[in-house]
């Protein structure tokens, strides 16, 4: 396809909205529809020129044969289909004279299209999914391109009209023009030039064989398929939001012709922004849906090269690659911004590091972590011990691995909040070694690793023990529902974490302990010495039970709800027991017990530390466990000389 297939479909988006207010981003979307052969459903209330909207866009095509009816109970398929043959009738055969009628035309718009009889509807089904009309006897051909209907609310509560309803792929709201364009519509007098961009036939034809030839990334079908499974789950108690097979049929055709009018050849993740108009049939649910999508979309988006040059490598795959790392064996083919997939920078790296897998292995382009036989190579040196980057891109369950080796790990693993479920009960590392990163990892029914030792775990959660033993590390912003370590820690910093059992197991040596809370203790039980816990809570019988003793120990500004220690500490200042009402070393009254004494007296931080719980009456941290210490988005602070793929792929999306 020419380059001004591109430029043409901008032209006419252009001419299209002339004469209309505040219709752009309908008429993107409802023509997008259309080149893909899909059909779209506009919901909003009379009078937001929802036939006009029909009617102008398929003047767009050259041939634009249109048929349009305002349906209700009492229309009838002849109105639609035609009327009987009475030839044909006489000859003792049932069939309709479609000439002008709907099963003749290319374009149709039907209004309040839920409103029609059952006759009518059943009709529909077929000539909206396979385009044919069962016209008596005969299975006629029907060549309509799309099938735009309105109405003005939906039925999500008809099950009869449902497997009508699934067939409108794109569901668009039309609501009347904001306060921000009234003038503009004052001042609209509706007039509509000639247009002078027309789509020709020989065009959609084309397009369409570049869009059956487009590719959708391995990378691509992740993002999809985490979006279809994050649907689910959200949705799981809401019977009315079901994605059938058909539909992710239809989604992945009408991405392909995204793709191809974009003049791409693959998918990318741009293109997956258009699926908040697909996916879902309540109109509650649309903001939840694009909130789903959004997600997923940053936590597959990556940072490329500003100004990137786009060039070919020896078998003729599509490449991107900074200015300033253009490697002189890859001729230039042209200068641009980069408008490729994310799959075809990496993919043209693949094999460079490791062997099979995606990514170079550096910050700017980690390895990717795409499945259970990728987190299993870990367990390879010559993988998991390189110190390269690593991104995990979807969930991973290997529950069902009989035997799960160890694995030593070094390097940065960042998790994207996808779940981990290694064989229960066993660590997924046994040893993190020095200089190490791990981020925003949920493990199910195990634990992260056996052995911490010079790195920093930020952002992670288990449902079970999060750590075993720790040294010369650093813990912050993570959760564990039983201990977050199950046994020392020593010479390592924990900042705002939270355990639903016990903090740490067995003793700490030259911790740091800061804004974490534990439902039962902070230590419980080993030596506890050259430590300082600041800023703490805990619910349990004991703030810290000690073995053998104390040694070196501060508690500062720390709050439990029974007893701090099971034998005396060294050291305790401005801190708080609720049995008793003691504060301070001293016990106060009802009266006294209150934000105001804590605030005021002891100099505890209620604007970024504590609040006050009024139920409870006690004071509780403000920000503990997953997401208290998230890091900023890549997006929001990008590194020099490096955009967000996401960014440049949408500025370049003709559709968005």
């Amino acid at each position: 396809m020419s380059n001004s297939m591109k430029h043409k479909i901008k032209n006419l988006l252009q001419e299209l909205n002339q004469g209309l207010v505040d219709r752009e981003d309908i008429l993107k979307i409802s023509l997008l529809t259309l080149l893909a052969g899909e059909n779209i459903l506009l919901v909003g209330p009379p009078g937001t020129a929802k036939s006009m909207l029909a009617r102008r866009i398929a003047e767009g095509f050259e041939s634009n044969a249109y048929f349009e009816y305002l349906l209700t109970k009492f229309s009838t398929p002849e109105e639609i289909f035609g009327p009987l043959s009475l030839t044909e009738l006489k000859a003792d055969r049932f069939k309709r004279n479609t000439e002008g009628y709907l099963p003749t035309v290319h374009f149709a718009f039907l209004d309040e299209i839920f409103k029609a009889s059952s006759s009518i509807l059943n009709a529909l089904l077929t000539i909206l999914n396979e385009r044919v009309y069962h016209n008596g006897a005969i299975a006629q051909k029907v060549p309509l391109q799309a099938l735009i209907a309105a109405s003005n609310e939906l039925p999500t509560s008809q099950e009869e009209l449902s497997a009508l309803y699934d067939r409108f792929l794109m569901r668009c709201f039309v609501d009347y023009v904001g306060d921000n364009h009234l003038m503009a519509l004052m001042q609209n007098k509706g007039d509509f030039a000639p247009l002078q961009n027309r789509l020709q036939t020989a065009e959609i034809e084309t397009l369409q064989h570049k869009a059956r030839a487009v590719q959708m990334p391995t990378m691509i079908q992740e993002a999809l398929r985490h979006i279809w499974v994050q649907h689910k789950e959200v949705f799981k108690e809401d019977a009315r939001e079901r994605l059938s097979d058909r539909r992710l049929i239809k989604a992945v055709k009408l991405l392909s012709f995204s793709a191809a009018s974009n003049e791409r050849t693959e998918v990318n993740l741009s293109d997956l922004l258009l699926l908040k108009n697909c996916l879902w049939n309540h109109p509650d649910n649309a903001s939840k849906v694009l909130e789903i999508i959004k997600n997923t979309l940053q936590q597959f988006n990556k940072q490329v090269p500003v100004d990137a040059v786009e060039v070919q490598d020896a078998s003729g795959k599509w490449v991107a690659v900074g200015t300033s790392q253009k490697q002189a064996n890859l001729p230039v083919v042209q200068t641009s911004r980069l408008v490729v997939a994310i799959k075809t920078i990496v993919q043209a790296k693949k094999g460079s590091v490791v062997k099979g897998w995606f990514g170079s292995g550096t910050e700017a382009d980690p390895l990717q972590v795409t499945c259970l036989e990728d987190l299993l190579e870990l367990a390879e040196p010559h993988i998991g011990q390189k110190g390269y980057y690593f991104v995990q891109t979807a969930d991973i369950d290997g529950s069902q691995v009989k035997t799960w080796n160890d694995i030593v790990f070094q390097g940065h693993y960042n998790g994207q909040g996808f779940t981990i479920a290694p064989k229960s009960g066993i660590w997924l590392f046994s040893s993190i070694l020095s200089n190490s990163t791990l981020n925003d990892m949920k493990i199910n029914n195990g634990g992260l690793a056996k052995k911490l030792q010079s790195s920093k775990v930020t952002n992670c959660k288990t449902n079970h023990n999060l750590l075993e033993d720790i040294e010369k590390s650093t813990i912050i912003a993570c959760s564990a529902d039983s201990y977050l370590i199950s046994n020392n820690a020593t010479n390592s910093t924990i900042k705002n974490c939270l355990a639903k059992y016990n903090l740490i197991g067995n003793g700490a040596d030259k911790v740091s302990i800061e804004m974490c809370s534990a439902k039962n203790r902070l230590i419980s039980n080993g030596v506890v010495k050259n430590s300082t816990i600041k800023s703490s809570s805990s619910m349990g019988d004991y703030f810290i039970v000690s073995g053998n003793s104390y040694e070196k120990l501060q508690i500062t500004m720390c709050f439990t709800s029974k007893n701090f220690s099971n034998q005396q500490c060294p050291s305790i200042a401005n801190s708080a027991c609720m049995n008793g009402f003691q504060a301070n070393g001293k016990t106060l009254d009802a009266a006294q017990w209150k934000q105001r004494y804590f605030e005021n007296t002891m100099g505890w931080d209620f604007e970024d530390v504590w609040f006050w719980n009024d139920a409870e009456n006690r004071p509780e941290l403000q920000y503990v466990g997953v997401g208290s210490a998230q890091p900023q988005a890549k997006s929001q602070n990008p590194q020099e000389g490096m955009e967000d793929l996401l960014g440049v792929e949408l500025r370049e999306n003709i559709w968005l």
